[in-house]
């Protein structure tokens, strides 16, 4: 008798806590109500909802959105997991038959819909994070849990576009790395073409037991979620045609990437339009979500093919200043050091270079990943050093500076620290999959490198294998604006293995495409300069001084700060003026740099004006066009003891705009040595 009392009161004990459960949990879904994931109370309400049931999901889903809303680093999205993954665990074991309910029915679908749309939402921001941090693994298996519950209207996340998307942005691994993955790139971005067609698939088969809920639109809209990455598919692949045709649905509907258009029409070599929608993409971009913005290192890297390095500069800087260390500071670093790189400002590319390379990436919402980023680091740590070892002869071509061994020794040192960062790029291109698609193919969708450092990491490397390679695309080349660079790279290979004959073809056809009037654009000065200075060691090569200065001048005209670097020199005449030690060490200087100086009457007059002013030297400088008093380049500059000693060599350089403020501290010192 006393076991069966017992038993009963226990009974009745545990029902009583059951819908004290039940009215604790009304109160909290109440409560919830007016609060926004990202409120500053969020965090306090949510350890309020787990006091009250630590077993109710809802207290670990509010901690566990906060925390992802103001994550910035791997720091801030792995302390979100851990919330978020409880949540997740825990609306599974308490409402697994309300997650697995599909219905027709109005009160039975209005019954589930709620738990169903957070089940949704946590799985979101959970895969997100784990997405983040580069654990694609734990992204696919919370994702195929919502598949498998097979959801009739998924909110936030879209489960098979997503599954698509993590396919694609990890192509480049193997099973052995995650198992979810093929085992080449090919395979897995044709599980990601599934993926998307099973989208399709499900929209349809989900339309008969909406149609009730939702109107039609609402519905179609979803059909462009899938074409919006379909789009990014079909452009990586180059099937050009089916990315116009399904853009052609997305921009008439409205629901685009301005981002991603504006990456499809730069694939297609056509700038202009693409600066269009990259600026656009800015001005649309109102998501609270952190992610990379891509559009702002495109918009740097179109202002350097524009020939305008300082207003990319001028971009990137205050993109950096405003946005802080948060996702996107080291593409912006990358994309900073390009446009100190086109400006001839070495130290200072190379300063932004290493910047980047410290930073902890995250690529949020890109497929611009860890691979690529660790590609253009290594890319510019190469082309930076390079440049620091033809600074180094451009500023010391006197013949009896390389009478001194210590000169030697340095330059070796160039030398040998440039083939080192060219074997470290070769051993991240050898080990890439992708190099034919992404690297070598320009402008592809993920291509980050520009042409011309594409050109100047491939030059005089195995100059036959890529005479193959460019021979093969220009072949089979469908976009007829990327065809001219193809020719500028095929010329410069050509004259690597001395077939100038061949060279000047494939220059001449360039050329003749860039004057054609529907494929020019303010983005081809770049190109053009590159062209020009090809001509220009083509003649050289062929003994025609007067046509290698006319091209020299061309390029000069073009994008003068590429001069120092290159072995095309402009002729130019000296015309000093002023009086002092100083203004004959400023001559000295200038006629010791790797200069053309020449008193032929078609070389560019440069005048030099040299004033001693208080705390310094006043310095006033003009190139003027051969037999003429117009104007290429001029300007007026103040120099003082800091530049120790060093003013001649500072001028040469803004000969050419590259406004250096130093030279190279390890230089400067070796110099007033010798003195």
């Amino acid at each position: 008798m006393g076991s069966r009392v017992f038993l009963i009161l226990f009974l009745l004990f545990s029902c009583s806590v059951w819908s004290r459960n039940d009215e604790v949990r009304r109160k909290i879904d109440i409560d919830r109500r007016s609060l926004s994931w990202s409120d500053e109370t969020a965090y306090e309400k949510s350890r309020e909802f787990k006091r009250l049931d630590s077993t109710y999901y809802i207290g670990s889903m509010y901690e566990g959105a906060y925390l992802y809303s103001r994550a910035n680093d791997a720091i801030g999205f792995r302390n979100a997991i851990i919330p978020l993954k409880k949540a997740f665990q825990l609306i599974q074991a308490d409402y697994d038959a309300e997650l697995r309910t599909r219905t027709a029915d109005v009160f039975k679908f209005f019954q589930v819909n709620a738990v169903q749309n957070d089940f949704c939402l946590i799985g979101y921001w959970l895969q997100h994070c784990y997405q983040n941090i580069e654990r694609p693994q734990e992204a696919v298996e919370v994702i195929r849990a919502i598949v498998d519950r097979d959801i009739q209207m998924e909110y936030g996340i879209e489960s098979y576009n997503a599954l698509a998307w993590i396919y694609h942005r990890n192509r480049m691994f193997t099973n052995s790395d995650f198992p979810f993955l093929k085992n080449t790139v090919e395979e897995n971005n044709k599980m990601a073409y599934t993926m998307l067609d099973s989208a399709i698939l499900k929209y349809q088969r989900d339309a008969a037991l909406n149609i009730g809920f939702y109107d039609s639109y609402y519905l179609k809209r979803q059909y462009y979620y899938t074409y919006h990455y379909k789009v990014i598919l079909f452009t990586y692949d180059m099937q050009i045609d089916s990315a116009e045709f399904y853009y052609d649905i997305l921009l008439r509907a409205g629901y685009y990437s301005s981002n991603n258009y504006g990456n499809f029409r730069y694939m297609n070599g056509d700038f202009v339009t693409a600066n269009e929608f990259y600026q656009e993409a800015e001005e649309r971009d109102r998501s609270s979500e952190k992610h990379t913005k891509e559009y702002f290192y495109m918009r740097g890297l179109l202002g350097c093919y524009a020939g305008k390095p300082d207003s990319a500069a001028s971009l990137l800087s205050a993109v950096i200043e405003q946005q802080g260390v948060t996702p996107g500071f080291g593409w912006h670093n990358i994309g900073l050091a390009r446009a100190y790189y086109y400006q001839g400002l070495t130290s200072k590319a190379q300063e932004l270079t290493d910047k980047a390379a410290r930073f902890d990436e995250l690529h949020i919402g890109t497929t611009w990943g860890p691979e690529q980023y660790g590609m253009c680091v290594a890319a510019f740590n190469y082309l930076n050093k390079e440049r620091e070892r033809l600074e180094h002869e451009f500023e010391n071509d006197q013949w009896w500076y390389w009478l001194n061994p210590m000169n030697w020794v340095r330059q070796i040192r160039y030398s040998i620290q440039v083939n080192q960062y060219r074997l470290l790029l070769t051993a991240l291109l050898s080990a890439n999959p992708e190099r034919n698609q992404i690297v070598y193919t320009l402008f592809s969708s993920e291509s980050l490198l520009g042409f011309d450092e594409v050109l100047g990491i491939i030059n005089g490397f195995s100059d036959k294998y890529f005479i193959q390679v460019y021979e093969d695309q220009l072949a089979k080349e469908p976009r007829e604006r990327v065809k001219k660079y193809i020719r500028l790279f095929l010329a410069r290979l050509y004259l690597n293995e001395d077939r100038e004959t061949d060279a000047l073809e494939q220059l001449d056809k360039a050329y003749e495409e860039i004057t054609a009037g529907d494929l020019s654009s303010d983005y081809d000065i770049l190109f053009f300069a590159r062209v020009c200075e090809t001509y220009a060691m083509v003649y050289e090569e062929q003994g025609n001084e007067l046509l290698a200065n006319e091209w020299a001048l061309k390029m000069y005209r073009a994008y003068p700060q590429l001069m120092p670097f290159s072995s095309v020199k402009v002729k130019m005449q000296l015309q000093m003026s002023g009086a002092g030690k100083e203004r004959e060490h400023i001559e000295d200087a200038l006629e010791d740099c790797d200069l053309n100086w020449s008193d032929d009457p078609d070389a560019a007059a440069v005048q030099v004006d040299v004033v001693d002013v208080e705390g310094g030297t006043m310095i006033t400088y003009t190139v003027h066009e051969p037999g003429s008093t117009t104007s290429m380049m001029n300007g007026t500059v103040k120099l003082d003891a800091e530049t120790n000693g060093n003013e001649g060599k500072l001028i040469a350089y803004r000969l050419f705009g590259v406004l250096k403020e130093q030279i190279k501290e390890d230089d400067a010192k070796d110099a007033e040595e010798e003195k």
